[in-house]
């Protein structure tokens, strides 16, 4: 749940954004299954993979250093989830900025570790058919509309 409610912060459109586990539906951008990157879908999957790599990282961090993030938040609402991922944020910020080292966040920002995340998973389950086709439709609009603008400047650098 943290995870998610991270892509909601850092996403003008307010969305998530999945692995290939999840349905491509309204509110839960996922990748293309299957591709070789050659094309433009392909160049979306491998942002789409790098963006949730340094999202899960960070969490990963977050969750060794402050404690509220392991115990977990499902007792808040979620307007008090999201205030509490933007401290950790700014936390985060001013801990880099006025501390010379963290151990902790060298070892996720330099390691290539795997997190293993719970909540990703009981996230997953949630979106099981819950969405119109309408409502899947929709979203299939937006990602294409993310992958063209993105393949359209990638060509032209």
């Amino acid at each position: 749940m943290l995870l998610v409610i991270l892509y909601k912060i850092l996403l003008v459109d307010k969305y998530y954004v999945v692995d290939a586990g999840f349905r491509n539906t309204k509110g839960y951008l996922a990748p293309y299954k299957g591709l070789q990157p050659q094309n433009s879908k392909e160049l979306f999957n491998y942002r789409h993979s790098s963006l949730r790599n340094v999202i899960e990282r960070t969490f990963g961090a977050w969750k060794n250093r402050i404690r509220i993030l392991k115990q977990g938040m499902n007792h808040y609402d979620i307007d008090t989830q999201v205030k509490i991922v933007i401290a950790c944020a700014v936390l985060r910020n001013y801990l880099r900025e006025y501390q010379s080292i963290d151990e902790i966040f060298m070892v996720y920002e330099y390691e290539n570790i795997v997190v293993d995340d719970i909540d990703q998973q009981m996230a997953q389950s949630n979106n099981v058919g819950s969405s119109s086709r309408s409502h899947d439709r929709e979203m299939q609009v937006q990602r294409e509309e993310i992958v063209c603008t993105m393949w359209e400047n990638y060509i032209k650098d």
